[in-house]
């Protein structure tokens, strides 16, 4: 006797969707719709029932269609405080060093768009106090951060394979992180054109700091994004499950 089949998700019996049987279960459980399983896993992207059934606990057998992307950095599930830290007291050592390279002042030329006034005043102000060091800081931190941001960029594209999903995934955090880690010249405007000059040093500084954080951020998104294009989007095949007496079989009739 023919038993008729119910899917236990929809529990629909009308063949809609190829039927599969992918774990242990049995009776009213045993089958269940492909395209309500892929829904399945889908809403359940980063938890147990992704991989198994929650009823048997028997994993599926998944085959991967698409081979997974490899570029995943573990450096950057490291402990952040101690990498801010580090590039930190960095950028505070090369800093002074950016202050002797850039004794014209060339810089501060190019953060106030060549205006000799806001320039001579920020150069005068950094004379008269200990804003010179919170400057080159923030100015190291900025082309230290360009820099990770344009070299993490190449390095990515060149190690993943669907540049396209992965740019797709990625541009508004390159966007975002960019538009930010040259808040130097955003500040000037903010602070110097209004006359508040302190501000304009304690804030690059502080600045900096987050710019450091910005950094570290884009590769922990890298790495989720990977993780992502691999489960999310790409496309997984649930076999079905294979009792061992039925492979024994299969092995006693080939023999």
């Amino acid at each position: 006797m023919n038993i008729e089949k119910e899917c236990r998700i929809c529990f629909e019996n009308e063949e809609t969707s190829e039927f599969i049987n992918p774990c242990l279960c049995d009776g009213t459980s045993k089958w269940i719709h492909t395209e309500c399983l892929s829904k399945w896993r889908n809403i359940n992207l980063n938890r147990p029932a992704n991989k198994a059934c929650m009823e048997c606990h028997y994993k599926y057998k998944i085959v991967k269609l698409i081979r997974d992307e490899t570029f995943i950095l573990s450096i950057f599930y490291k402990n952040q405080i101690c990498y801010i830290l580090l590039i930190l007291m960095l950028s505070l050592a090369n800093g002074n060093l950016l202050s002797y390279i850039d004794s014209n002042h060339t810089s501060l030329k190019m953060i106030t768009f060549n205006n000799n006034k806001f320039t001579n005043l920020l150069i005068e102000k950094m004379n008269e106090t200990d804003y010179l060091l919170c400057y080159y800081e923030a100015l190291t931190v900025t082309i230290y951060s360009n820099l990770f941001f344009c070299v993490f960029l190449l390095v990515s594209l060149t190690n993943i394979n669907r540049k396209d999903l992965y740019l797709r995934l990625m541009y508004k955090e390159y966007i975002f992180g960019f538009f930010i880690i040259n808040n130097i010249f955003y500040n000037f405007y903010l602070f110097v054109v209004f006359d508040v000059l302190n501000s304009f040093f304690i804030m690059n500084f502080i600045f900096s700091c987050y710019n450091i954080f910005l950094t570290y951020r884009l590769g922990l998104i890298s790495n989720y994004t990977v993780i992502t294009m691999n489960t999310k989007y790409n496309i997984e095949d649930v076999k079905n499950y294979v009792r061992e007496e039925s492979i024994i079989n299969i092995l006693e009739i080939d023999g």
